[in-house]
């Protein structure tokens, strides 16, 4: 009989173990659900969101793009195929965004799953996931520029996280330098190459810092490690290399290069650090932008950033005492990589003159290693399982607090935001004057065309007043507008170089047939629509590129 009652007890235990987990999964992919389809919402007057889409539209959009070289978004060129599919409809935008945050997601929980599988650790772990994805803003706000953070665009770094952390996966798991395992290594990482630089970078960087840290801890197996690293990083970027020379023989790579150097004066080092470290707290949730009801979820976020810190030192402080000899389990192996991964990000990010905290999405990255640190680290913690559902029912109560109100203050900026109130005027008056092309600044023309609707109206992206945009253009979005019908977009007040003289537009193009505005009065306009209803008047043609 007692035996009996003591097998019971097991079989409850797990099962409630299991009931925890579960809850804790749903929790999180429902928290996400809501942040994430509000985050998809919010990016799609954003022009980098569309534009790779529309460059798939047919064959001579494609073959006379212009794709950045650094990163040309290959990994994700079959989901952007696959919106043609669908007209380009904002539905679809919203619903592959929607299916890529969902498979990172996937990804980072899978991998939290393999580190630490007992269902109470891990259902922690999860919510505490939901609760720093809740509050990591939609955009960055800094130095007067808005620029996007998190997961939730379609043409930011999300599914790049999930190849490259695979790669270490696949690392930690070779037990020499050749071998199949090596070679897919080799293989994500040169895809990666030919979609973003960042990440082969990262790989190089991280693997320098990993064999320098091993040989001056004389950690013969760490340094092991690192030299399969570092070599399946080479190799990745070689294989990077020729893909991107294949890539070039079906449409057009452009040069980008860095819009800012190193710093050069050490009295910078320190604003630097400052705002790097303002960069690392909203990619861990570490802001109460959103209002009040994120408060729970931001104490939680600070309680796992230190949890993340404790992790990563007391990772470190194994550098000292471990065998030097010992074999390394896959887990260490992993988190020793994503520690260095970090490590060289946060290095970078640091020695580079940019405006740190309007670039914090370059440290995303961070967010992806932490929890796989914490994890790796977390799984000699003994769990008490009557305290268990307790804190995680404060998670999960934070969790969706933070969810139901980011996703609340995202919409309402959305909605409020004044370029998508006048895209939304620009769309209508193009549906009732119709013109072949829209001119503009490529910042707006391509929520434009998105408003548009099934009827897409064909845009022609500009930098400034009438320079075609260098990158994420295209040869059929370049025409000889003296021969075609086409509106001008005006902005006479506006930042930066999208504000034109009117003068200097009509010396161009020449008078228009008419004009209708936008916003402003008629005394004072600030946006107008100039229509040339038989092309440009003016005997040369549009500047080229």
């Amino acid at each position: 009989m007692g035996a009996y009652t003591r097998r019971a007890a097991q079989w409850g235990s797990a099962n409630y173990t299991r009931l925890y987990a579960g809850a804790a999964l749903l929790v999180l992919c429902g928290s996400a659900l809501e942040w994430s389809l509000a985050a998809a919402r919010a990016q799609q007057p954003n022009a980098d969101q569309l534009v790779g889409g529309y460059l798939f539209e047919n064959g001579r959009t494609f073959m006379g793009a212009d794709f950045p070289a650094p990163h040309t978004q290959l990994i994700k060129w079959p989901l952007f195929a696959l919106l043609r599919l669908f007209g380009f409809s904002a539905g679809a935008y919203a619903v592959c965004t929607v299916l890529v945050v969902m498979a990172t997601l996937g990804a980072l929980v899978y991998l939290l799953y393999r580190l630490d599988r007992r269902p109470l650790a891990w259902g922690t772990w999860c919510l505490a996931l939901g609760s720093v994805l809740a509050v990591v803003p939609v955009w960055a706000l800094g130095h007067g520029v808005t620029t996007p953070l998190g997961w939730g665009m379609l043409t930011g770094r999300n599914l790049e996280y999930v190849a490259y952390f695979a790669a270490l996966a696949l690392l930690a798991r070779a037990q020499k330098a050749g071998g199949k395992q090596l070679l897919g290594v080799a293989g994500l990482l040169a895809v990666l190459t030919a979609s973003d630089a960042l990440f082969v970078r990262l790989a190089i960087g991280g693997a320098a810092l990993l064999l320098v840290a091993a040989w001056t801890a004389e950690q013969r197996a760490l340094q092991k490690l690192a030299a399969r690293w570092l070599l399946g990083a080479l190799f990745g970027w070689m294989g990077g290399t020729v893909l991107l020379a294949l890539v070039a023989r079906m449409t057009h790579l452009v040069p980008d290069p860095l819009a800012y150097g190193w710093i050069r004066h050490s009295d910078l080092l320190l604003p630097a650090a400052t705002g790097t470290a303002r960069a690392m707290g909203l990619n861990l949730g570490l802001t109460v932008q959103a209002g009040a009801l994120v408060a729970p979820a931001v104490i939680v976020n600070a309680v796992v950033a230190v949890g993340m810190a404790g992790a990563a030192f007391r990772l470190l402080g194994t550098l000292r005492f471990r065998d030097a000899d010992a074999p390394l389990s896959k887990a260490a192996a992993l988190a020793w990589m994503a520690l260095a991964t970090s490590a060289a990000a946060v290095i970078g990010y640091i020695a580079l003159n940019q405006p740190h905290v309007a670039d914090a999405r370059y440290l995303g990255v961070v967010l992806f290693s932490g929890f796989i640190v914490a994890a790796a680290a977390g799984r000699s913690i003994r769990l008490l399982q009557r305290t268990m559902p307790v804190l995680g029912a404060v998670l999960a109560v934070a969790v969706l607090l933070a969810a139901s109100a980011s996703a609340a203050y995202t919409q309402r900026n959305t909605d409020a935001s004044l370029p998508q109130q006048r895209n939304r005027r620009i769309a209508q008056a193009l549906a009732a004057h119709h013109v072949t092309f829209l001119a503009g600044d490529y910042w707006r023309v391509f929520p434009v065309r998105l408003l548009s609707g099934a009827r897409q109206q064909a845009v022609v992206p500009l930098v400034g007043c009438w320079a075609p945009s260098p990158v994420l253009n295209s040869a059929a979005w370049r025409p000889d507008l003296r021969v075609h019908s086409f509106a001008y977009l005006l902005q006479l007040q506006g930042g930066g170089a999208s504000r034109c003289p009117e003068a200097d537009v009509t010396r161009l193009f020449g008078s228009p047939s008419s004009s209708e505005l936008i916003a402003g009065t008629r005394r004072h306009p600030q946006e107008m629509l100039l229509f040339y209803d038989h092309g440009a008047a003016a005997r040369r043609p549009m500047p080229a590129r």
